[in-house]
């Protein structure tokens, strides 16, 4: 269960039912009935509280849901089960992990995904860092945490820092899509200053 950042309704998790209530009269608004064969939960809602995201691993997806009303406004699909479900802190992205070994990114507006994030075992949990710079996803069957860099121009610059040689535009396309072709090595060429004492 969980209550909206604003303290105006509770949405609550049952076997049978989501429900949404009113505070502080702790009446019944809305309900969303449960199919009895799949499995279904609550993963959270937004910070603004007006979106929910409800899971089913039945059917490889979450659902976007408006609140008060719990309408389905999108769907976020995977290719197996997913486990988790979480918004940013502005609320402008949701960050999904699944047994498909993928970590994926949703723009929450347009309800597009903008990324993909592939690993070599069934990810369990996706979280974004407080300035939503960088993803961390765990995964029991490799046993590993990874972090990924998310924001194109810290990868652009990240790559930059490491590179002694420019990448290929292939090598580029390959890494960074469809970002505009940048030589990497001139960029970190950097002036040496004597430092004073």
């Amino acid at each position: 269960m969980a209550f909206t950042p604003d303290g105006q309704y509770l949405v609550t998790d049952s076997e049978k039912e989501f429900a949404l209530w009113s505070l502080p009269s702790g009446s019944k608004i809305t309900t969303l009935e449960k199919c009895s064969d799949q499995f279904m939960s609550l993963f959270g809602l937004s910070p603004n509280g007006q979106l929910a995201l409800v899971g089913s691993r039945e059917q490889r997806a979450v659902q976007v849901r408006t609140i008060p009303s719990l309408k389905q406004i999108a769907t976020v699909p995977h290719d197996d089960t997913i486990y988790s479900a979480r918004f940013t802190g502005n609320g402008s992205r949701v960050v999904t992990a699944s047994a498909d070994t993928t970590c994926r990114l949703w723009d929450t507006s347009s309800c597009q995904e903008v990324a993909r994030l592939k690993t070599n075992g069934s990810l369990i949990e996706a979280r974004f860092n407080a300035d939503e710079s960088l993803v961390a996803t765990a995964s029991n069957e490799e046993g590993l945490a990874r972090l990924w860099i998310v924001r194109t121009a810290d990868l652009i610059s990240a790559v930059c820092h490491r590179l002694s040689r420019n990448l290929t535009p292939q090598e580029w396309h390959e890494y960074l899509g469809t970002e505009v072709y940048t030589s990497t090595y001139e960029v970190t060429s950097m002036k040496v200053v004597p430092w004073e004492k």
